[in-house]
């Protein structure tokens, strides 16, 4: 079967194990195998095995593209020690078992081959290696059985390329699959040409607890330093003339212009030896104008070739295809990629409808023949598929720019029809769906469109995205981060895109945060208003935030208070700008952990919609989204009845506006999102009765959104769910708060997969929940596991940003000590309160009304445990600074807090008893816990032990 969601997380037993598809099938041995409906495996694992070329000499010749194919390993590996060295001294570490490296560098610049090279020498050194290939649009493996088990290998070795053109999401899948879990080594090594998709694939590792790094390939030095390049050269040069059979290739030097800048890729240097090679071969001459024409020699030979197969067809060879065709069928490979064969009839059907194929020779379209001409040039590698682009990438791509007229390479003549065809590959089906290449078609064409490649591709790429510019949304979120690289599409493609975005989508948000920064950019460039540029930034914040790159959205929010302040104060019409930019001023600071900063923001912005809304009811919306984020900036600092008064506020206002008969159904979400934080004050306060009707509300409310709009409202239905499933708790219905904790915990783990820069947090809470919950149904060993899942993704977020997440961290080791604690290991147990005692100290001086009370429980239980393993001197010490700690909390006048320093100074006094010469110190400090009781219990305080979950 396969899996309809491609989010799911199916158990290990219900996983797909062969996938079929006309005949032929694929399956793992020792790893999952993850299925998208109708699209095949999400990814594609198979063992690592050297291939040298495959065909003889005179097929490799026919095409020089062959011979540039990292896959034929033509050129015998040179250079690059160091960065072997570095990759062979990561592979061997002795530690962590699991260890990721993200290898980035542009195209050509020999990763793939880098990456074969190390390969062979880790299965030389006992190494079980593995490569994944992308699924979805991509050449997968022949089919058959992979047996993925270790054995008895030294290590694990995974290999992925194009890591930066995979969803997060599904490099997330890969991430979480059994094999990875194996008790042995194991190394990701994951390719890419930008490093830009590196920060959220990083925090998905780090929630592994996996090692990270990241390593830059870098050009080949040039000037006077260019000898690598010269030997580089020679090598390729002297593989490249032993098939030619020359065999004196020292007759051919080596040019001059290596050391320009752009013989830093590898790729290029070959492309030069292949041509001097190859045009010494035939007695002509070679190029030297730079990589453009370079290209343009080596894809004239290949349609040269295409010319003999044609002229071969006249003497009974089985080819048929004009090279004019081929050509066009070459350029719509490079865009579609390799397909199944009935997508590949169909693109060529559709291309040919548009006369993109309609020249006199062809009369009607025979696209099986067409096909098998094609796969007789780029023979597919999959039997099962069609159009396989010609290799390398970095050629296909020089193919699509030198087609499209433009350039000013003048040894290659730009076809008429590149235009038009560009068009027909990138339309929509009949039924006004994307095509299903629309992901690879942008990404190729963003690739040679950099501005020191082929810039005169940027107007196509415009084009296109100016008639359809929901193509680039389509196309998703890796696509849209490869157009911001792009600095030649026109301003108004990029706000015609921008346009269309989202409020957010989980996997967009990324992409849209990149095009947003790009398009920022520009406009601010240009726009001389200071208030049109205080709302760019102000719209920046809210892209850069929900991608998760906090600091930067701080920045964004910072400039647009800072453009909208002096406007404010010389003219009023500018007061709502400064308003909503103070607001989500607070949002930034409260995400970077600056909560004590935040309150004034919000509360600035909320006095400043008072004054609005009282003068215009149309900014009640406003005033309602500024009452609901006062009231939560006001729960961060713990004043929790403070914090209900404008929560309570912003639920009635909204459910004012948000009456669909009235046009008010944009505003459900914001209900739901107010009805959520008004019940968390209420639970706060524990009327906990209170809290479960706008809970529930809450959730349907987000449910039924969720149900049209997944991507958008998906985030906010698993917090509901969260928060629910701590009312129930509350109000003792165990079995239907862990119900909803796992509701709540499936989607967020998907969350987390997409952008964990955003979610990690949210996956954390929904564990220490489920920790909490499963402790309480009898289950002390699962409720430990989710505690220290917690806890490893507490450390991971308090790592990369202390100021924000140290009370994470704090409250992670709390729950994961009072798990140990159930399970007996006390030893373990303290030293995590150790941990967390001096950061609860410190957060609690800046707000001790939210972190005393924890560290007074927290030591309080610690001297309990370390009762039980007989240290009582440190238990007494413990229990002695709790007590200190009570006994300022007492002077708040909270009943509880006096029932527990009661309890505090009764256990304390059992404690004394025991120790020599302190029984009278011990009889002392039980009289004074019996009379706080006294007090405490005609005050009407409650347990002081409650079966609350940990904050």
């Amino acid at each position: 079967m396969t899996d309809p969601d491609p989010w799911r997380r199916l158990p290990a037993s219900a996983l797909q194990n062969v996938w079929v598809t006309g005949g032929f099938g694929y399956g793992t041995i020792g790893a999952d195998l993850h299925v998208l409906a109708h699209r095949g495996p999400v990814y594609v694992l198979s063992e690592y095995r050297r291939r040298a070329a495959a065909r003889d000499t005179e097929w490799l010749l026919a095409q020089p593209s062959r011979l540039l194919n990292a896959a034929f390993e033509i050129v015998e590996f040179t250079g690059r020690e160091e960065e072997l060295a570095r990759l062979t001294g990561w592979r061997d570490a002795a530690s962590p078992r699991l260890s990721a490296t993200w290898l980035h560098a542009p195209g050509g610049q020999g990763k793939t081959r880098l990456a074969a090279e190390f390969s062979a020498r880790s299965a030389a050194a006992g190494y079980k290696v593995v490569t994944v290939t992308h699924g979805p649009g991509s050449v997968l493996e022949p089919p058959g059985s992979q047996d993925l088990r270790p054995g008895d290998a030294a290590g694990l070795l995974l290999v992925i390329d194009y890591a930066d053109r995979w969803p997060v999401s599904h490099l997330a899948l890969l991430f979480g699959n059994v094999l990875l879990r194996q008790p042995l080594p194991t190394r990701l090594l994951l390719l890419a040409r930008s490093p830009q998709p590196w920060p959220a694939v990083r925090a998905c590792l780090e929630d592994l607890s996996a090692d990270t790094h990241e390593q830059f390939l870098p050009p080949l030095p040039g000037g006077a330093r260019s000898e690598p390049r010269e030997h580089m050269y020679t090598v390729a040069r002297d593989c490249f003339a032993a098939l030619y059979g020359i065999t004196d290739p020292g007759v051919i030097a080596v040019p001059a212009t290596l050391e320009r800048p752009e013989f830093g890729l590898v790729l290029t240097v070959q492309m030069a030896a292949l041509v001097a090679v190859d045009a010494h071969h035939r007695r002509a001459a070679a190029p030297v104008d730079g990589p453009g024409a370079l290209s343009a020699y080596l894809l004239g030979r290949e349609q040269q070739y295409w010319q003999l197969l044609y002229e071969r067809g006249k003497d009974g060879l089985d080819f048929t295809t004009r090279p004019q065709t081929m050509a066009r069928t070459v350029f719509t490979a490079a865009l579609t990629g390799a397909t199944d064969h009935p997508r590949g009839v169909a693109v060529l059907r559709a291309v040919h409808r548009q006369q993109c194929l309609g020249d006199q020779s062809l009369g009607g379209l025979d696209a099986d023949q067409l096909l098998a001409d094609h796969a007789r040039c780029y023979p597919p590698a999959d039997a099962a598929t069609v159009l396989e682009p010609m290799y390398p990438d970095r050629l296909a791509e020089d193919f699509l720019a030198l087609s499209l007229p433009g350039h000013t390479v003048g040894s290659h003549v730009p076809a008429p029809w590149a235009g038009s065809l560009l068009e027909a590959v990138t339309a929509r089906a009949p039924d006004g769906s994307p095509p299903a290449h629309i992901a690879r078609a942008v990404t190729m064409l963003a690739s040679a469109a950099v501005p020191d490649r082929w810039p005169h591709v940027a107007p196509y790429l415009s084009g296109i995205l100016r008639a359809d510019p929901a193509l680039a949304l389509a196309a998703g979120g890796p696509a849209l981060a490869t157009l911001a690289g792009v600095t030649g599409l026109d301003t108004a493609v990029l706000q015609a895109v921008a346009d269309l975005f989202p409020r957010r989508d989980v996997d967009l948000d990324l992409g849209m945060a990149a095009l947003s920064r790009r398009l920022t950019g520009r406009l601010l460039a240009e726009e001389p208003l200071a208030a049109r540029r205080g709302l760019l930034h102000y719209y920046l914040g809210e892209r850069l935030g929900n991608a998760g790159r906090h600091a930067e959205a701080l920045a964004a929010a910072q400039e647009a208070v800072a453009v909208f302040r002096p406007l404010a104060a010389s003219d009023p019409f500018h007061l709502p700008g400064l308003a909503m930019s103070l607001n989500q001023l607070g949002i930034r600071l409260a995400a970077v952990g600056r909560r004590a900063e935040a309150a004034a923001p919000a509360e600035e912005s909320l006095n400043l919609f008072r004054r609005l809304a009282a003068s215009d009811s149309g900014y009640l919306p406003e005033l309602a989204n500024a009452l609901s984020n006062a009231g939560s900036r006001l729960f961060d600092e713990g004043r929790y009845e403070a914090a209900l008064v404008p929560a309570a506020e912003a639920v009635t206002l909204y459910q004012r506006l948000a009456k669909p008969d009235e046009g008010g159904g944009r505003h459900l979400g914001d209900l739901a999102i107010a009805l959520d934080n008004y019940a968390n004050s209420l639970t706060a306060l524990e009327r906990h009765e209170e809290s479960l009707a706008p809970s529930e509300s809450a959730t349907r409310i987000h449910a039924e959104l969720a149900a049209q709009a997944p991507g958008t409202h998906l985030p906010e239905l698993a917090r509901a769910l969260n928060n629910l499933a701590g009312r129930l708790y509350h109000l003792g219905r165990h079995e239907d708060a862990l119900a909803r904790n796992e509701e709540a915990l499936d989607i967020t783990q998907r969350l987390a997969e997409a952008n964990p820069a955003v979610y990690q947090r949210d996956l954390w809470g929904v564990l220490t929940g489920l920790s909490i919950f499963q402790a309480r149904a009898g289950r002390p060993e699962a409720a430990l596991a989710a505690a220290q899942e917690a806890l490893e993704l507490a450390r991971s977020m308090a790592a990369a940003a202390p100021a924000a997440h140290e009370p994470d961290l704090v409250a992670a080791l709390r729950n994961s000590f009072a798990r140990l604690g159930e399970v007996g290991q006390y030893a373990d147990a303290v030293e995590h309160a150790r941990e967390a005692a001096p950061i609860l100290r410190r957060l609690a001086a800046s707000n001790p009304q939210v972190h005393v009370p924890d560290l007074a429980q927290l030591l309080e239980k610690a001297g309990v445990f370390l009762s039980y393993l007989g240290r009582l001197p440190e238990a007494v010490s413990f229990m002695e600074e709790a007590i200190t700690l009570w006994r300022g909390l007492v002077a708040g006048d909270r009943a509880a807090h006096r029932l527990r320093l009661a309890m505090a100074l009764d256990i304390l006094g059992t404690f004394l008893a025991k120790l020599p010469g302190r029984l009278a110190d011990a009889v002392t400090v039980i009289e004074a816990a019996i009379a706080l009781y006294e007090e405490a219990t005609r005050a009407g305080a409650t347990d002081p032990w409650p079966t609350t979950p940990e904050r």
